[in-house]
């Protein structure tokens, strides 16, 4: 069994009001270990989202990753989003009226294939 090659990109907690990005600075995709990348991100909130949005393209496009309401509150939820290439400038917001309350969001680059 190989070893996992798992890498901190980013890490947030606390209030996020509506379409404030999460991180103050995008998190630049990388190729680890030579190979491509995709994204876990591992998240629980106090105030339930319906929506979490992510950009490749530093907040010129917003793109959907949950379908309203499908993260539970006080609950660690965990998902793997694909990375696009070497030149992405990934983020991530909430639509929602009200902003939201994040207790932990984490985002970690893998190789694709662990």
């Amino acid at each position: 069994m190989g070893v996992s090659r798992q890498y901190q990109k980013g890490k947030t907690t606390g209030a996020k009001t509506q379409n404030t990005e999460f991180f103050g600075t995008d998190i630049v995709s990388t190729i680890e270990d030579g190979k491509a990348t995709k994204y876990r991100l591992t998240m629980a909130f106090t105030v339930t989202p319906p929506v979490i949005e992510v950009t490749y393209d530093s907040g010129s496009n917003w793109i959907p990753i949950n379908s309203g309401g499908a993260i539970p509150i006080g609950q660690l939820f965990q998902i793997d989003i694909p990375g696009i290439d070497n030149t992405d400038l990934i983020n991530f917001r909430t639509p929602t009226t009200g902003g939201t309350t994040i207790t932990i969001f984490r985002v970690d680059s893998l190789p694709v294939g662990e």
